[in-house]
């Protein structure tokens, strides 16, 4: 092989091992963003609104017991239910349900809530 091929073949390398490079950065970045977006919300703010919104049926605070409507279950056991993430309690929460009144907890409000629901997860 003459020194100017080899050149040219080493440079196209370069190029692909930059460009392979770039795409797992590029991938890192959007997961570790993905993780951010899902710690969006103030628990403490969540557990304030869930005691208003929420506490009719559910048992909200992190203690042991039974929730008001037997039929809701506890806030702690829904943050421990396995692979729960933020995605999942924001469809469970804009989705009517046959035994669960239509609450509608908006924006920053669902975010805060959420991020209450899930800091009750054991595993964490």
């Amino acid at each position: 092989m003459r020194r100017r091929e080899f050149t040219a073949l080493l440079a196209g390398s370069v190029r692909s091992i930059r460009l392979i490079v770039w795409l797992v950065l590029a991938c890192v970045s959007m997961m570790t963003g993905n993780l951010r977006a899902q710690e969006v919300g103030n628990p403490n703010q969540g557990l304030r609104i869930a005691r208003t919104q929420c506490a009719e049926c559910h048992l909200v605070e992190n203690m042991v017991g039974f929730s008001p409507n037997r039929d809701a279950p506890p806030f702690e056991k829904i943050a421990n239910i396995p692979g729960m993430s933020s995605a999942a309690l924001s469809a469970a929460l804009q989705t009517s349900h046959k035994r669960m009144p239509n609450v509608i907890i908006k924006g920053s409000d669902l975010s805060d809530v959420i991020s209450y629901i899930l800091s009750l997860n054991e595993r964490r």
